[in-house]
């Protein structure tokens, strides 16, 4: 299992080759803001400190079992941090919509 760790540079992930057919490229350890994911209906802004390989040649994120699954925790963890903040928002859309 590849650990993650919040706040020192990751050894432990390393180059892998890109699991997209036919490119051919290296999915390269990247840890940026601006990634956001869908969790829940709504899109969640992965902490810049999480590494997520990412393909040199056609851009996609490419995720082990394991990865994803850390991914998933860290989703549910950022919702929760900020339900009251996304329960908010709901509640204007849906007041507008009606």
């Amino acid at each position: 299992m590849r650990t993650l760790r919040p706040h020192a540079p990751n050894t432990d992930v390393r180059s892998i080759p890109c699991a997209v057919e036919g490119c051919g490229g290296l999915a390269v350890p990247t840890a940026k803001d601006g990634r956001f994911y869908e969790h829940r209906g709504v899109h969640i802004n992965i902490p810049k400190n999480f590494v997520i390989p990412k393909c040199n040649v056609c851009g996609m994120d490419i995720f082990t079992d394991d990865l994803y699954q850390v991914l998933l925790q860290v989703l549910e963890t950022e919702y929760v941090l900020h339900a009251d903040m996304i329960k908010g928002i709901r509640a204007k859309h849906e007041a507008k919509a009606q």
